[in-house]
């Protein structure tokens, strides 16, 4: 009896220690995928040309962009306010007329991710945009020539007629605030410049196009399109990414477009996945937009995402690390596609290998480009 007692003791115990070793080995999936990144030698390359410097171009709220000196001057002041807000203090605590100043400022809006580029008057933030100067604010000096004209009379085949001629022109100063020195301004009165319908009137995907609507209808997500860089401002509703024709194909505009969605996921007012490293976060967001897409039947290049993901696996010391890193990356994912499809309505119920062309096939049949 007391044999049989152990034996059964050592089943269970043998049956526990064994499961608790699967649980802490990876899954077969990880292995998989990180056989298939390892073995593809695909170089990885940026889905988007790099557009002129107009992209940051200063402008007015309305969108007139400044020329000459107008648009260095607001260039420095655009740059001040973010490098003010940077550390913590009013454009008007910085000195600049310290030239060492001068060259942080500068420096630091060359290198900044995204520099708000839009001026207005304080008449225009009071009354047209309902919004207030922030206490402390600085204003750029801007300088305009307006034609002073006059009418004269002119005779053209009997016929007497009036015109006006230009004889001279007046100069027109203002002040104006970076829109980032301003608070309380109603978005609806500035002009779309956002993630609007005709944006995306050229692109042919139509399942893509409503999947992004209903996330924008049924969360705070929006978008801004400007600029040479992707990216989403942790603890913002804003995904950024360059123009649309400024991608090279209509598949890799939604790929990055996705990647950059899945990281709005991670907010830590979404699944928080504000502890895990950088690294894994990017393993995180390329494989859900892999899988987005997969869903969506978009045309992808998987060898570009098994370059970026090789990249970020380098991040890990070891084929154990990069295992765990994956086995983690790919259960986040599952959460974040859930997340997004309850938010953009995607219906999960039919996927099936059937339902979904392999993403090589579906690359060669993509002849949709976007370049400019």
């Amino acid at each position: 009896m007391a044999k049989t007692i152990s034996n059964k003791t050592k089943t269970a115990r043998t049956t526990k220690a064994a499961a608790a070793v699967k649980a802490a080995l990876p899954s077969r999936e990880a292995g998989i995928l990180l056989g298939m990144i390892e073995t593809d030698s695909t170089p990885w390359s940026r889905p988007w040309v790099f557009e002129s410097f107009s992209a940051a171009q200063p402008r007015s709220w309305r969108n007139r962009p400044y020329h000459g000196s107008n648009s260095l001057v607001t260039l420095f002041y655009a740059y001040l306010a973010a490098y003010a807000a940077s550390i913590g203090k009013s454009m008007a605590e910085i000195d600049v007329d310290n030239n060492d100043v001068i060259a942080d400022v500068m420096r630091f809006g060359f290198s900044a991710e995204k520099v708000e580029m839009r001026f207005a008057t304080f008449r225009a933030i009071k009354e047209e945009l309902e919004g207030s100067v922030k206490k402390g604010a600085k204003s750029a000096p801007v300088i305009f020539f307006r034609p002073r004209t006059k009418k004269e009379k002119k005779v053209e085949n009997g016929i007497e007629k009036e015109e006006e001629k230009v004889v001279g022109f007046i100069k027109v100063g203002f002040n104006v605030f970076p829109l980032s020195a301003a608070e309380g301004i109603n978005e609806s009165k500035l002009p779309k410049g956002k993630f609007a319908d005709v944006d995306i009137k050229e692109l042919c995907i139509s399942q893509a196009k409503e999947f992004v609507k209903n996330l924008k209808d049924n969360s705070e997500l929006r978008f801004v399109m400007e600029g040479n860089r992707a990216f989403w401002t942790v603890g913002t509703n804003i995904v950024h990414t360059p123009k649309i024709t400024q991608f090279k194909s209509e598949g890799k505009f939604w790929e990055v477009i996705f990647h950059e969605i899945v990281h709005w996921t991670g907010d830590k007012s979404r699944l928080d996945r504000s502890d895990f490293p950088y690294e894994q976060e990017e393993l995180v967001a390329e494989l859900g937009s892999w899988e987005i897409c997969r869903l969506l039947k978009i045309p992808f290049d998987p060898g570009n995402k098994k370059a970026y993901l090789k990249n970020w696996l380098s991040a890990f010391p070891s084929r154990e690390k990069k295992l765990e890193a994956l086995d983690e990356a790919l259960k986040a994912v599952d959460k974040a596609v859930k997340f997004l499809a309850r938010t953009g309505k995607l219906d999960l119920s039919g996927d099936s290998e059937d339902a979904a062309p392999s993403p090589e096939t579906e690359a060669e049949d993509s002849a949709t480009d976007l370049a400019a």
